[in-house]
């Protein structure tokens, strides 16, 4: 008999279901490898590593990971880019409160014998709750009595990169619902090359942002890196977009970008904009397994997922909604 894969049981026949030390160590494994994944990114995310693309030089664990999950089920962390990802676990905390401040520090010449002058912070502010959500999933019991650890783990794996397909739809649904205002046209005249009029239409972006975050006083400068998302049909326009410099007119990107593809998005239409400030998310509770014992009336055991976090475009003026046509 082929023996399991072993990528979430280490020894998957060691395991003994009839006990409840042994469905403890099978709901355990389980739980843990989910959670390596949650670990991975929130490491990631301390160290300044937004987005998720290849193992490169990682250390021996956490690539492992990616040849165990992220290779062989994607996981798109596109979207993360955008956001200030905040790891709310280790608190007791119901949401967190988004302050959009619009005075605060004012710096003014300070004349022999004159006091600093001391300002209010004044603004609005929002309460966001975090979301709960949950799935789950009946596994067949003759699974376990006939041994078919692949099936198991499979159904495993697919559960926990749905949760992640799950968050990359709730995030990309946030990003593209910023209003008509954020709207940037396709640049350039008509005689212009597709190649020339992407090109312009990503500086037109790059400096809309940043104007507006002139005005809104948000610390958001020319050289601060930009995210670009869009979908796979895009890719090879605007890859070349750009890195192309000897095109009809001699122009270039003058902006920090950088591009990844997502089939969340579909179409000509990309976003462009500047992560973190004040568009944060927040996860409070990472994937978390529970399992029933085995329904005689099914004859299944169902695993259970449960997980708590919310997204809140906080300032949309971050982000401009690009036109490919």
């Amino acid at each position: 008999m082929k023996r399991a894969s072993g990528i979430i049981f280490a020894d998957p026949f060691a395991l003994d279901l009839s006990t409840r030390e042994g469905r403890a160590q099978f709901v355990g494994a389980i739980q843990h490898f989910a959670g390596k994944v949650s670990d991975l990114e929130h490491c990631f995310i301390e160290a300044g590593v937004r987005e998720l693309t290849t193992p490169g030089d990682f250390p021996d664990e956490v690539r492992d990971l990616f040849l165990k999950f992220h290779n062989r089920y994607s996981i798109d962390t596109s979207w993360q880019a955008f956001f200030d990802m905040r790891n709310y676990t280790r608190s007791n905390r119901a949401g967190f409160t988004l302050r959009n401040v619009s005075t605060g520090w004012t710096f003014t010449e300070l004349k022999p014998g004159r006091r600093v002058k001391l300002y209010k912070v004044s603004g609005s502010e929002t309460y966001h709750k975090f979301l709960h959500y949950a799935g789950g999933l009946e596994y067949d019991e003759d699974w376990y009595s006939d041994q078919d650890w692949w099936e198991i783990e499979n159904q495993t794996m697919e559960g926990i990169s749905a949760y992640y397909r799950m968050l990359a739809v709730y995030a990309y649904a946030l990003i593209t619902a910023v209003t008509n205002d954020q709207n940037t046209t396709w640049q350039g005249a008509a005689g212009d090359t597709t190649l020339d009029r992407d090109i312009q239409t990503i500086n037109s972006a790059c400096v809309s942002i940043l104007s507006d975050a002139d005005t809104n006083k948000t610390p958001i400068e020319e050289g601060d890196p930009f995210v670009l998302r869009a979908a796979p049909s895009m890719k090879e326009r605007l890859n070349r977009a750009l890195r192309e410099t000897g095109n009809q007119r001699g122009l270039e990107v003058e902006f920090n970008v950088s591009a990844q593809y997502t089939q969340r998005l579909s179409g000509t239409t990309y976003y462009l904009g500047v992560g973190g400030k004040k568009n944060v998310w927040g996860d409070r509770m990472n994937l978390s397994i529970f399992a029933k014992d085995l329904d005689v009336v099914s004859w299944a055991r169902a695993v259970v997922a449960h997980a708590r976090f919310t997204g809140v475009i906080g300032d949309e003026d971050q982000i401009r909604r690009c036109a490919g046509a």
